[in-house]
């Protein structure tokens, strides 16, 4: 309130007018804060988790199936991968991704190899801006993830903290199509959410084929290494859907 010239009086109305207004707001906050309690329900567009009980190929809800490449070895506690080893399928369709968001997780198994350079845990992902669609990756040990619209060249974003190696851990990276905002999760708890999409939007499906372990580009494959399982790929989940799905996605028992 300016105590200057042309400072008057409020009209008789104003008090309500203001009391009415701030209840309003404070219930939306309540009603936001409460929503974000509430657990996004999940909209599976693929899974894959090894066990001994189902197929290596098995890209469930996909409709494609994973071939291997390489030299990619089985273990009790999922997929080890060294040095040239991967799994690869078309790529995946997904249906409402660009509509309802996109969340990316894993539990990974990193080797001290693993923390050096961009390492990719699954992608449609090749470098160019014009195929690239999805990536779940460590940078320099740190987990990150992109989301490209094809037109726009995108970085993606990572985290400050690291993974540990030679152990299992749960990340996940959320991708919210409204704001274009990436948040990064290590083990159920948020470490990361200042990143935002360079660009603007998802498509259904990319030109460049899927690979758990490794990206698109021979000369340069990023190739993951350690042991890999319970991928899950599905729409934007809140903090507290990615702690639901953390409960969902049983830690591998084996090592």
């Amino acid at each position: 309130m300016i105590a200057e010239d042309r400072a008057g009086w409020f009209a008789p109305a104003s008090e309500k007018t203001l009391v009415e207004a701030v209840d309003r707001l404070s219930g939306k906050a309540v009603e936001m804060l409460l929503s974000r309690r509430k657990p996004i329900p999940r909209t599976t567009f693929a899974s894959w988790q090894f066990s001994g009980t189902r197929p290596l190929d098995a890209l469930e809800k996909s409709g494609v199936s994973l071939e291997k490449k390489g030299n990619p070895r089985i273990t009790s506690g999922g997929l080890s991968l060294e040095t040239d080893g991967y799994l690869e399928s078309d790529s995946l369709l997904l249906r409402n991704a660009p509509q309802t968001g996109l969340t990316l997780s894993a539990w990974i198994r990193p080797s001290p190899a693993a923390m050096e350079g961009v390492r990719m845990i699954f992608c449609e992902w090749a470098n160019k801006v014009e195929t690239d669609r999805f990536s779940l990756s460590l940078n320099n040990g740190c987990p990150g993830m992109g989301v490209a619209d094809g037109k726009t060249g995108e970085g993606g974003f990572a985290s400050q903290e690291k993974v540990p190696t030679n152990e299992w851990t749960h990340i996940a990276g959320t991708w919210n199509p409204v704001d274009r905002r990436y948040c990064v999760y290590i083990n159920g708890k948020m470490v990361a959410t200042a990143g935002r999409q360079t660009g603007s939007g998802l498509r259904k499906r990319g030109p460049t084929t899927f690979k758990i372990g490794a990206q698109a580009s021979p000369s340069n494959p990023r190739q993951f290494l350690g042991k890999i399982n319970a991928i899950w790929i599905g729409n934007y989940l809140n903090p507290a859907g990615i702690q639901e799905l953390l409960q969902h996605q049983k830690k591998p028992q084996s090592p």
